[in-house]
């Protein structure tokens, strides 16, 4: 899967939880600037981001996944060791 196709999903399914447009999210969108953002909100997009591209991600990475650009870096490693 492309990089763009994997952002361009990333984008859809964080505007799903966090109620905004898919043009909202973009490199400032984070978790102490998206207001829907909150714990309980990360581990729901956790899971999401999980079911959707068939992955499990590490206690370490799932704590540091807190923006859009590192939500993406992240996938695309796990994508790229499957």
């Amino acid at each position: 899967m492309a990089s763009e196709d994997v952002a361009a999903r990333v984008r859809e399914i964080m505007a799903g939880l966090f109620a905004l447009d898919p043009s909202e999210i973009n490199d400032a969108s984070a978790i102490d600037t998206v207001e829907k953002w909150d714990s309980l909100q990360h581990v729901n997009l956790l899971m999401a981001l999980e079911q959707e591209f068939d992955i499990t991600f590490d206690v370490d990475d799932a704590a540091s996944m807190i923006s859009y650009p590192e939500v993406c870096e992240a996938l695309g490693r796990y994508i790229a060791a499957k």
